[in-house]
């Protein structure tokens, strides 16, 4: 600015070199403001076009961008990958509660059923459907299945509808599948963290966003998310099960017009609610 106002004052006529000085300083901030929001807005776009992310306008970025609550499903946290059957109680419990537990977890459509539904696969087990299947409380489902009476819950959940359990279970990820009030089975399942996923909750995390625990599988817990992504339970939102269920619904669309994306990914969203914040 100095430079152009020396310039300007030894072309010009009449001028003074301070003249000039504060007209340059006063019209170029004004003039290149519309540059100041194009430019990191072009910029942003690029990096997130790399990952098939398209913003709706500075707008939508704006809204983005404000530190919030994040809603997370349980693929964000932990996908059919991640879990797995590490042991079964009794060991000759059978295939049948296999097929009633695989059913209320399918009938709940969650990512929990993924390893039972391999089982089924690996065995040649004809599925079964469960009917009228409900989240009982926060740690378990009720529903029928060809006619019988199907609980699938933790251990304190078959307790509380007054069904003894084996006091040695004490894993907090233990699932247990009783018929017509009587124990059938009890799963003990293990639940990875997977890195892309990591890196997303941490990205999340660091940037501000406290997340919104719209899970439906019971053992996901913010008590389980603190142990496994080192998040403090006291930073989560965790629902009832009933608004859980509702709000995890994909049919339900909540907001739209901010953010179009080529698939449903966690990676994907981190990297469009940072890219917000920092514009």
């Amino acid at each position: 600015s100095i430079a152009a106002a020396l310039f300007c004052t030894l072309k010009g006529k009449g001028t003074t070199f301070f003249w000039n000085w504060s007209l340059i300083i006063g019209l170029v901030p004004a003039l290149s403001y519309f540059l100041s929001v194009a430019l990191p807005y072009r910029k942003m776009s690029k990096k997130l076009a790399r990952y098939g992310i398209i913003t709706g306008g500075t707008k939508s970025c704006y809204a983005l961008g404000k530190r919030g609550f994040v809603m997370v499903r349980d693929l964000d946290l932990f996908p059919s990958s991640s879990i797995s059957i590490t042991a079964v109680k009794p060991a000759n419990a059978g295939d049948y509660p296999l097929a009633l537990t695989a059913a209320v977890l399918n009938g709940v459509n969650t990512p929990m059923a993924a390893p039972f539904e391999e089982l089924l696969k690996k065995k040649f087990i004809e599925p079964k459907k469960a009917e009228n299947v409900t989240p009982d409380d926060t740690t378990g489902y009720t529903a029928e299945v060809e006619g019988h009476s199907v609980l699938v819950g933790s251990c304190s959940f078959l307790r509380r509808h007054g069904i003894k359990t084996p006091d040695y279970i004490t894993l907090r990820t233990a699932l247990c599948c009783a018929c017509d009030g009587k124990l059938l089975a009890v799963y003990a399942l293990k639940y990875d963290v997977i890195p892309s996923c990591d890196y997303s909750v941490s990205l999340l995390d660091k940037n501000g966003y406290f997340p919104i625990l719209a899970t439906r599988d019971i053992n996901i817990t913010p008590s389980l998310v603190q142990d496994r992504y080192g998040i403090p339970s006291g930073e989560m939102v965790y629902p009832p099960a009933e608004l859980r269920e509702y709000i995890s619904d994909p049919d339900n669309v909540f907001e739209s017009g901010a953010v179009i994306a080529r698939e449903q990914n966690s990676t994907l969203l981190s990297h469009s609610l940072t890219a917000c914040h920092r514009f």
